[in-house]
């Protein structure tokens, strides 16, 4: 009997069921839209048949064997740590399950683009002027798509971040186990894991960055699976479904994954020879397969699979590029709210760039809009004080993981240096694959404020690395209390959060959701209440949009909700992007707005008769109506 025949692993067993869960999800929502039943209906059906299908194919399958591994008792410092990971989950799964959706990215795009799809009940593309939400990678959306279908609200949006968070955990302490780690290492990764501060403050949140590291923490725990013994059909699906998932999920998937396939692709060929072929060819064709209907869309709209080019590329690949962009990606998670550490850092980056000869905001590899500063900021708004310096220690898109940052320096250094590491030619690939894709990004992407966002992947793949360099199974003791001072450093992080706090005024367990909403602008709730009531007067049921590429949309859909409009139809209006010429074909050429909300930097310019034009932090919402 094959080893897929007997019991797996639990850790196996419970990424096999994420991915396959993942899997199924993707290419439902890609067949329902096809056939426009992507709604509550569609997909009520969908999972009541996918659990029958799973039902009686359980049932039908023998019980297997257990897997043979000997479970030995948790020793009390094991059991402490566990415990730890625990207390800094726990307030970030009711932090997530209390707190309205309110990072500005899913404002912007990421959740509108999921309420277009249900309005659609379909995948396809819609005219917008905010791109993003057609050409980004999909994959995260789809599934919180599933979760509104299901619930009937966003009360369960944040706990996806969260789930993928607790999912990175387990594979963390997976994959330290393929690479050799014993016990005290294997709880030292899920430590290292549960500690980050980006994880922490993302695990409320709707952004995609855990969802992605999560579906490449399955993809190297199968790849390594795949090495220990001739790999089967199930592990080249599973690991096929994996990298498939994450470039579904996000775009960075491609930088992090590379030098893992590249690994895969070279063992695989010196065991297998040409043999090697089938297994890959197999993992290739799923990942075109759960892509395809993304790819297809953004070839057809943008001419390329990828999308738009939204200005995050090098338009350089030089030497000096490359150490540009590595120096102050460093210093994005090595700020302090103490202004002369961070001046002196600023200095010295500042310094770095004059003896390579270029300028610190070179345009070549800075993004638009930003300007090197210790911490970043953008352009115009000078050097940050300490209290800017702590602010962004506590956001999601902008906090960075300092002490981690330091270990896996230390990390990096033993394992180059340290001899007899079990396993090791396994442990030094995988730090070579894990380092190249930290190049690879600063290589391939602009500096940006909020790399350290992009960076968390890079992160939690490494935390199998570090656990086993530094949570030594012959002094476990003193690794014991390492992951102990983490958990305990952690703790700030879980309780306080730039906009979603569980302590203050603004706690999320006494702050009313609809004004959760609106935290990363306060002052745009009173006219955006009001420009929702003023276009939903009279019962009118499509109301045309038009707004900027970086515009908070959801919160217009959160407010036409709150004043009893959440039936009406939006649609963009207005758009003069190439997505717009979509607004003269069916179904979109037979909306008829009889209101239209305009966020907009100037006082007038929208056709009708304006009723409402009111100042908010972004410029002015006017809502003009039509008869």
């Amino acid at each position: 009997m094959t080893e897929w025949g007997r019991a797996l692993p639990w850790r196996d067993r419970l990424l096999a069921s994420a991915v396959v869960v993942g899997l199924v999800a993707s290419l439902g929502a890609e067949l329902l839209g096809v056939l426009h039943l992507f709604s509550r209906a569609g997909v009520l059906i969908f999972w009541a048949v996918t659990a029958a299908v799973a039902f009686f194919w359980l049932r039908r399958r023998s019980a297997g064997q257990p897997d043979g591994s000997k479970r030995l008792p948790l020793e009390a410092g094991e059991a402490v740590l566990l415990v730890g990971i625990a207390v800094v989950a726990l307030p970030v799964a009711v932090t997530a399950w209390s707190a309205a959706p309110n990072n500005w990215d899913s404002l912007t795009y990421h959740l509108p683009r999921v309420l277009h799809w249900i309005q659609n009940r379909s995948l396809e593309n819609y005219p917008t002027s905010i791109p993003r939400q057609l050409t980004l990678a999909p994959g995260a959306e789809i599934l919180l798509g599933h979760l509104r279908l299901l619930s009937g609200s966003d009360r369960l949006w944040n706990l996806l971040q969260w789930t993928s968070w607790i999912g990175c955990i387990v594979a963390a302490s997976g994959v330290a186990r393929r690479l050799g780690g014993g016990r005290t290492a294997q709880i030292g990764a899920a430590v290292f894991a549960a500690t980050l501060p980006m994880a922490i403050l993302q695990g409320s949140s709707t952004q995609n960055d855990l969802v992605v590291a999560f579906w490449l923490l399955a993809f190297v725990n199968f790849l390594l699976r795949s090495r220990e013994r001739d790999s089967g059909v199930a592990d080249t699906l599973l690991a096929g479904g994996s990298l498939a998932l994450a470039i579904l999920t996000k775009a960075t998937a491609y930088l992090f994954v590379l030098p893992f396939l590249l690994w895969l692709g070279v063992s695989l060929f010196r065991r297998r020879g040409w043999r090697a072929l089938g297994p890959l060819a197999l993992a290739g064709g799923l990942v075109l397969l759960v892509n395809a209907g993304a790819w297809l869309r953004n070839a057809a709209l943008f001419g390329s699979p990828l999308g738009a080019d939204y200005g995050t590329v090098n338009a350089a690949g030089t030497p000096a590029v490359l150490l540009s962009n590595l120096a102050r990606n460093l210093t994005l998670h090595l700020s302090l709210p103490n202004e002369n550490w961070n001046g002196f850092l600023e200095g010295g980056v500042e310094a770095f760039h004059r003896a390579l000869g270029v300028d610190v905001n070179d345009p070549r590899s800075t993004w638009r809009g930003a300007q090197f500063h210790v911490p970043a900021g953008l352009s115009g708004t000078g050097r940050p004080d300490s209290e800017e310096a702590l602010f962004a220690m506590f956001h999601d898109g902008r906090a960075g993981n300092p002490i981690h940052l330091v270990l896996l320096a230390g990390a990096w250094v033993v394992l180059l240096t340290r001899r007899g590491l079990r396993e090791e030619r396994s442990v030094r690939a995988y730090l070579a694959a894990t380092t190249a894709g930290a190049l690879l990004f600063c290589i391939v992407l602009r500096w940006q404020p909020w790399n350290a966002r992009l960076q968390l992947p890079l992160f939690l793949l490494a935390a199998p690395l570090a656990a086993i360099a530094l949570a030594d199974d012959r002094r476990p003791a003193w690794a014991r209390r390492g992951c102990l001072a983490l958990v305990a450093l952690a703790l700030p992080w879980t309780l306080i959060n730039a906009t979603r706090p569980m302590l203050g005024p603004t706690s999320v367990l006494t702050t009313p959701r609809l004004r959760q909403y609106f935290a990363e602008v306060p002052d745009a709730s009173a006219p955006f209440l009001k420009a929702a009531r003023a276009a939903g007067a009279a019962d009118c049921r499509q109301i045309g949009v038009e707004i900027r590429a970086d515009d908070p949309e959801y919160l217009l859909w959160v407010a036409l909700d709150a004043e009893g409009s959440g039936s009406a139809r939006l649609q963009h209006v207005g758009v003069g992007n190439r997505t717009g010429t979509l607004s003269a074909r069916p179904p979109f050429s037979r909306f008829a707005p009889c209101a239209v909300i305009a966020l907009t930097s100037e006082s007038g310019g929208v056709p009708g008769s304006v009723v409402l034009s009111e100042s908010w932090p972004g410029g002015r919402v006017i809502v003009a109506r039509r008869p």
